[in-house]
C-alpha cells in the first residue's frame, strides 16, 4: 500500500468518524413525509444542510406515535457508519433559549397541545386544569 493511498484511507476514516454524531439545528420540515433538514457545522466548520432525513419516534409499528421537530429546534445527526446520506434526526437538546421546563425528579413535563387516540387509563391522584373535552362519556 502506498503512502498516499495510506494517508487517504487514514482521512477518510477521520471524515466518516466525525459524521458519526453532529448537532444542528432543523431549518425545514416536511409534515407529510416525516422528514426534516439539518443546518450543521461541516469538517472545515462551515454551515452546511442535509438532505430530507428521518427523525427518530418514541414507536414506530402498531404503537405508534407522532411528535414532530420544529423549525430551530437544536437536535443530534446520527449518522451510522459516518454516512450522512443515512443519518437519522434526533431531536430535542436542550439549549440557553429552550431550557429544561422543570428540575424535579420523577416529573414528566409536556409543554405542548397532546392528543390521545386509544384507550388510556389514569391512577392515583390527578388534577386538571384548562379546558378539557371528553367524549363517548365515562366508565
Amino acid at each position: 500500500m502506498t503512502e498516499a493511498t495510506l494517508e487517504f484511507r487514514i482521512a477518510e476514516l477521520e471524515r466518516k468518524v466525525a459524521n458519526i454524531d453532529r448537532i444542528g439545528r432543523i431549518v425545514e420540515v416536511d409534515p407529510d413525509k416525516a422528514l426534516a433538514r439539518v443546518r450543521y457545522a461541516d469538517d472545515a466548520g462551515k454551515p452546511a444542510i442535509t438532505g430530507w432525513r428521518p427523525w427518530l419516534t418514541f414507536r414506530a409499528h402498531n404503537d405508534i406515535s407522532w411528535w414532530m421537530p420544529e423549525e430551530g429546534e437544536q437536535v443530534l445527526l446520527h449518522s451510522p457508519g459516518g454516512d450522512l446520506a443515512q443519518s437519522v434526526i434526533q431531536p430535542g437538546l436542550y439549549q440557553d433559549q429552550f431550557p429544561p421546563p422543570d428540575n424535579r425528579r420523577g416529573v414528566l413535563v409536556l409543554q405542548t397541545d397532546i392528543e390521545i387516540r386509544g384507550d388510556f387509563k389514569i391512577t392515583g391522584e390527578s388534577e386538571f386544569s384548562g379546558f378539557a373535552e371528553f367524549k363517548g362519556g365515562f366508565a
